[in-house]
C-alpha cells in the first residue's frame, strides 16, 4: 500500500521526448559549454573520454591545455570554451574530452558535459544567420524544446583563425 501511495504522491517524471525525425537524418553527440547546447556529427567523434592527466606544454597558446597519451599516441587537448571565446571554466566531474579525427591527427576537445546522442531530420537543420562573428564556426542550428542546438564541424572549427591561435 505504501508503494501505491508514493506513486500517487510522486508520479514518475515523464522524460522529454523529441519527435521521431522523418526523412534523411543525421546523428549528433550533444554537449554543453557555458550552459549552451552544441552538437557534433557522430561520425566526426572517435570517442568520449573522462578527464585524465594532461601534460602541459610550455609556450603553448592559452586554448591548448596540453597533451595526453592515448594508447601510445600523443594527442593535443584544446579547451573548446576558449576556442569559442567563452569564459574559462573549472574542470568538474562531468567534464569530458571529445576525441575528433582531423587531417592533422586526432585532437581532444574539452567540454563541460556530454548530454546525449540525437537523431535529427536533415530538414530540421537550419543555416546559421549571416551575422555570426566567425563565419563557418556554427554550421547549423536545430531548434529543440530545450533551446537551440548549435552544430559545430571540427574541421571548420580547427581550420579557422581561432583554432590556429590555439594549436
Amino acid at each position: 500500500m505504501a508503494s501505491g501511495m508514493s506513486a500517487l504522491l510522486f508520479p514518475p517524471a515523464e522524460p522529454e521526448v523529441e519527435a521521431v525525425p522523418a526523412g534523411p537524418t543525421s546523428r549528433f553527440v550533444c554537449f554543453v559549454l557555458d550552459g549552451q547546447s552544441y552538437g557534433m556529427a557522430v561520425g566526426r567523434i572517435r570517442e568520449v573520454l573522462r578527464l585524465c592527466k594532461v601534460a602541459s606544454v610550455p609556450g603553448a597558446p592559452a586554448a591548448c591545455l596540453g597533451v595526453i597519451n592515448l594508447r601510445g599516441r600523443i594527442v593535443s587537448v584544446l579547451d573548446l570554451r576558449q576556442m569559442l571565446r567563452l569564459a574559462p571554466a573549472q574542470q568538474g566531474p562531468q567534464s569530458r574530452l571529445l576525441v575528433v579525427d582531423h587531417p592533422q591527427g586526432q585532437i581532444a576537445l574539452q567540454v563541460d558535459r556530454v548530454m546525449d546522442l540525437l537523431s535529427v531530420a536533415n530538414a530540421q537543420i537550419e543555416r546559421p544567420p549571416a551575422v555570426n562573428s566567425v563565419p563557418g564556426l556554427v554550421t547549423g542550428i536545430v531548434q529543440r524544446t530545450t533551446g537551440a542546438l548549435l552544430l559545430l564541424d571540427p574541421e571548420q572549427l580547427l581550420g579557422g583563425k581561432t583554432a590556429q591561435e590555439a594549436a
